[in-house]
């Protein structure tokens, strides 16, 4: 429906007392061109003549508001503005602006709805997709972005954890009491929540898969043991994806091509072995060596030459 899709990634977030939804973030292959934006993101009130079913769940599911001057007690609103910024300008061509964001065709002609006593225009159309509304009949709201502003937003939602009630206690036997409130932070555990975590279902997903490369100096790379059996753990394999890169290297001159963060894309690192070995498939995955401080001295030099030289 987007076309060819480079990487992905998605979460789940709680809706507390209903089902949760999705976050989804798509990478494609193709450039960002203003038609080609214009031609999957909508944002404006469709034909109900010729297309009554799409008109319908927009209505129904994609109007924001209404908020501002218009309702000041409306959730979206934080310090007298609309946080989501609505409603927007009119907008005759869908453009790109220079942070990467789109900014919609919303065109001045005249459509509009009524609804709950309030007059619905282009202004107050929260961008979708409209097959994937055709599809699915639910507020699905689709954006454009160039930014990694978007990156960060969704990763928010993978590393926030489970949502939170704060539940204060006071003790009302005691009249004098300098005591301060006491607050319990507790998980907010519903039964959707809790049936999702016993049968195992996913809650976030990327593609392609991140390979991690360790960057260390000589004989500084880390060994985990148990206390007593210090002897034992340095008898083992102690490769790390560095020094098995420099073994394999010096085995293997047709290896010597590729610098240490191109390996993973050509070799897959046999982690039970600890060992890298050649793809058989043409998996695309991408490699992210540790990062450095310039503090660090050899070690940051050590990360830069990695980078360039094979």
């Amino acid at each position: 429906m987007l076309g060819n899709i480079k990487a992905y990634c998605w979460t789940l977030e709680e809706q507390k007392r209903s089902l949760k939804h999705i976050h989804l973030l798509a990478i494609l292959q193709q450039p960002l061109t203003p038609e080609w934006v214009e031609s999957v993101v909508w944002a404006f009130i469709p034909d109900p003549g010729t297309m009554p079913k799409l008109h319908k769940i927009v209505t129904q599911s994609m109007l924001h508001g209404p908020c501002g001057t218009f309702n000041p007690n409306s959730p979206c609103m934080i310090n007298g503005q609309c946080k989501a910024k609505y409603p927007k300008d009119f907008c005759s061509t869908t453009t790109l602006s220079e942070d990467g964001f789109a900014l919609y065709a919303r065109p001045n002609d005249g459509t509009f709805h009524d609804k709950n006593g309030f007059r619905f225009d282009n202004r107050w159309v929260v961008p979708y997709n409209p097959w994937l509304l055709l599809k699915y009949n639910a507020h699905i709201n689709t954006e454009v972005c160039g930014s990694v502003k978007n990156v960060k937003y969704l990763y928010k939602y993978i590393t926030k954890g489970a949502d939170m009630a704060s539940v204060g206690i006071e003790k009302t036997e005691q009249q004098n009491t300098d005591e301060i409130t006491n607050y319990v932070s507790s998980r907010w555990i519903t039964a959707s929540t809790a049936t999702w975590s016993m049968f195992e279902f996913p809650t976030h997903g990327r593609h392609p898969p991140i390979v991690r490369l360790a960057v260390h100096e000589e004989n500084q790379q880390t060994v985990i043991f148990k206390e007593g059996e210090e002897d034992i753990a340095l008898d083992r394999n102690t490769n790390t994806t560095l020094t098995a890169w420099m073994k394999f290297n010096e085995d293997h001159p047709e290896a010597r091509q590729h610098t240490y963060d191109q390996f993973p894309v050509h070799y897959r690192w046999d982690a039970a072995n600890k060992r890298w070995l050649p793809r058989k498939t043409s998996n695309y995955c991408i490699a992210r060596v540790y990062s450095t401080n310039p503090a660090q001295g050899e070690r940051h030099y050590l990360r830069m030459l990695l980078h360039h030289i094979p």
